[in-house]
């Protein structure tokens, strides 16, 4: 740039050279420009060297500021990865919670229906005289109950074992799909 000037003063021919906006032109002085906007550089009255203390103690004071606000944001991320992990944690328990009340009231269902077998098969025996059928037909019908009851939980020779902590609609007898008849 230099030479083009001269040779513009001097009424010579030259090519000006291009000089992307971006890039600053060397001028001879030094400026030092930190993330906060604050520079400290060369002027008439002081050189850059005899600002070198200043320059290293807001070095200094400038990170400082940094550390500590990153320090923060680490404290915060904790915070927050701290606060996901318990709802996430409370989330599993409430699911844990609903499928074992599931279970539960499903086995107590299964529990129930064998209460009912052998509150029948007793009113059964105390109504009628026992015959050879009869006793053959109880104990069917306490085999069944057996079936059904949670507690024993006794495998059938055509069902096979109930699954107890599953749904009623799921674990439905006249399912034809699962006990293919």
């Amino acid at each position: 740039m230099l030479i083009y000037k001269d040779a513009q003063k001097q009424h010579r021919w030259a090519s000006e050279p291009r000089i992307p906006k971006t890039d600053n032109v060397y001028n001879g002085k030094i400026r030092i420009v930190f993330s906060d906007g604050k520079y400290f550089k060369d002027s008439t009255k002081t050189r850059l060297e005899s600002q070198i203390g200043e320059v290293l103690i807001y070095m200094y004071q400038l990170s400082e500021e940094l550390r500590l606000e990153r320090v923060k944001r680490e404290e915060e991320h904790k915070l927050w990865v701290e606060k996901q992990r318990l709802a996430e944690e409370r989330k599993q328990r409430l699911e844990d919670e609903k499928r074992n009340t599931r279970v539960l009231l499903n086995r107590a269902s299964d529990y129930e229906m064998a209460c009912k077998i052998r509150t029948y098969i007793s009113a059964v025996t105390q109504s009628q005289p026992l015959t050879e059928e009869m006793i053959k037909w109880i104990k069917w019908a306490s085999d069944k109950a057996d079936w059904f009851d949670p507690i024993i939980s006794r495998e059938d020779e055509f069902f096979g074992k109930r699954e107890h902590d599953k749904a009623d609609d799921d674990k439905n007898i006249f399912n034809k799909s699962r006990y293919g008849y």
